[in-house]
């Protein structure tokens, strides 16, 4: 039950929003603190071979309500310092997005749309 409270705030509040600019101005050289200074604290951190540390950040891309794709972004540091950055995207496969749903968004986007006549 806490998880789920916590699972409901979390996504309530929202989150911050990384994207593809916020990556590309990750200087290599930069300390951890003056990543997390520019772009937020990572979604997830971990400890990978020779004590070095990932930073993992996400963006999701999405097309109405429907998530197309997301991209994973990778800071790797060692003794504090980003010495590489990479990133993988995943994009949604086509056949999973829904017909109905999509003929339902489209509908619903043309009702928004307000016509007047002369």
């Amino acid at each position: 039950m806490k998880w789920l409270l916590f699972l409901f705030t979390a996504c309530s509040l929202g989150s911050r929003v990384f994207t593809m600019q916020e990556y590309s101005e990750i200087p290599i050289g930069a300390t951890k603190d003056e990543v997390t200074q520019l772009v937020g604290e990572p979604y997830r951190s971990y400890t990978v071979k020779n004590g070095m540390e990932e930073l993992e950040y996400i963006e999701t891309i999405m097309v109405g309500s429907l998530v197309t794709a997301q991209r994973h972004y990778f800071i790797l540091l060692q003794n504090g310092k980003v010495v590489s950055k990479r990133y993988t995207q995943e994009m949604t496969a086509p056949y999973n997005i829904d017909s109905y749903h999509l003929e339902m968004t489209q509908n619903a986007d043309e009702q928004d749309i307000e016509i007047e006549e002369k």
